[in-house]
């Protein structure tokens, strides 16, 4: 977790998908729905910068350039048209309150 966050404090975009590997949980997880292995890959090869299971598994997450983005949710969306593809943006900034 530190050496991803440091990643994104220097903006070394090259090493997230080095950083994001997990070899503890992620392929033990993954077995139980092979298909996820397929939408790693699939996210990968469209440009994804990273893409790793969330949580237990519920949820797959690839971060991608806005250039990419949109590439990668198509390609996902076709090959697997039952999952819920969402692109959304990164916000850097939190929550703000005002008093």
């Amino acid at each position: 977790a530190a050496y991803m966050t440091g990643l994104f404090m220097t903006e070394s975009w090259d090493q997230l998908r080095i950083a994001s590997k997990d070899k503890l949980h992620q392929a033990r997880r993954m077995k139980m729905m092979p298909e996820l292995f397929e939408v790693q890959k699939t996210a990968l090869r469209h440009g994804a910068l990273m893409s790793t299971l969330s949580g237990s598994g519920s949820t797959f997450f690839s971060l991608a350039y806005d250039k990419d983005a949109q590439k990668i949710a198509e390609a996902l969306q076709k090959r697997f048209a039952h999952f819920r593809v969402m692109t959304l943006q990164l916000d850097n900034r939190g929550v703000i309150t005002k008093s």
